[in-house]
């Protein structure tokens, strides 16, 4: 059963990866040294199978009780499938009550939180 999640826009138009992908995967290290259990998409999707991508992400995130959110920058934050995680289905589970010990923890690398989307302030 996992933790943690941990949501980040992994890649860029270009195919790159993300400033944020690799921030997460340096958290995902360190958690999982403490011995805490983590879903880290780059990870979990490749030995669960790309195929289950969505069912994988749905079901760590109903687990997890905080979600870790990596941001470098607005755009990523708001990119369609982290707002997915972060805000359609984890933050509605904090507020339904489902999640009554859930908690959002954001790592932002030169944002400032006063622009972020409010539910994030």
């Amino acid at each position: 059963m996992y933790e943690v999640f941990i949501s980040f826009k992994n890649k860029e138009n270009n195919d790159n990866l993300t400033e944020d992908s690799k921030i997460a995967e340096r958290i995902y290290a360190e958690l999982k040294s403490r011995g805490i259990e983590v879903f880290f998409s780059n990870h979990e999707i490749e030995e669960q199978g790309e195929s289950r991508w969505r069912k994988s992400i749905d079901k760590a995130l109903d687990e997890a009780d905080t979600l870790v959110l990596v941001g470098t920058s607005l755009e990523n934050i708001n990119s369609p499938q982290v707002v997915y995680e972060w805000e359609d289905i984890f933050m509605e589970e904090i507020i339904s009550r489902k999640k009554p010990d859930g908690r959002i923890i954001g790592y932002f690398d030169g944002i400032d939180r006063g622009i972020c989307p409010t539910k994030l302030q």
